[in-house]
């Protein structure tokens, strides 16, 4: 079978899910929630409702949108599934708060991750679960992220050509 008649096969047995090839030699596992057709329109939402109930966040904001769900959570989720998995390493991501997108070079473990990660999702209790570990995890790792941020580390790291003036109990201290 060649790789048009595996993304297509793909593409028909893991809607919502979708393979793109980029004809780069890269391959892209795709789920674009803004663009989502009608009998998926909230696909996997539940368990990001769940999500926020449970930690006492309301479902929508402003009546509009979800609160949860974003492509960025999406890919926190994506990540905790495999997270055991030695060839997580070669998915690179693209997120954004409308969809998922995972890209590799290799046809084999888009298909892999895209039908295994499919069927975790279509697992209603499953997927709950693995929502809310991964985004009570993720929310943990963001909460250190800013609190080290509010540091004198944090903001050497993120900015390293930065300049701090100190004042020590033995005077001022410059780092550069």
């Amino acid at each position: 079978m060649d790789i048009r008649q595996r993304i297509s096969r793909f593409n028909r047995e893991n809607r919502p899910f979708y393979i793109v090839d980029h004809d780069s030699g890269e391959y892209s596992l795709c789920l674009a929630l803004s663009f989502l057709p009608k009998e998926y329109e909230h696909f996997g939402q539940e368990a990001f409702n769940r999500y926020a109930v449970e930690i006492g966040e309301p479902v929508m904001e402003n009546g509009r949108w979800f609160t949860h769900g974003s492509g960025h959570e999406w890919k926190y989720v994506f990540e905790k599934a495999f997270e055991n998995d030695p060839d997580s390493g070669r998915i690179k991501y693209d997120c954004e708060a409308g969809g998922v997108f995972c890209y590799a070079e290799s046809l084999s473990l888009i298909e892999d991750f895209g039908a295994r990660f499919r069927a975790i999702c279509m697992d209603g209790e499953k997927f709950a679960g693995l929502v809310s570990t991964a985004l009570k995890e993720a929310a943990e790792k963001e909460g250190l992220a800013e609190r080290i941020r509010n540091t004198l580390r944090g903001f050497l790291t993120e900015n390293p050509q930065g300049e701090a003036d100190i004042m020590t109990p033995d005077g001022f201290l410059h780092l550069t």
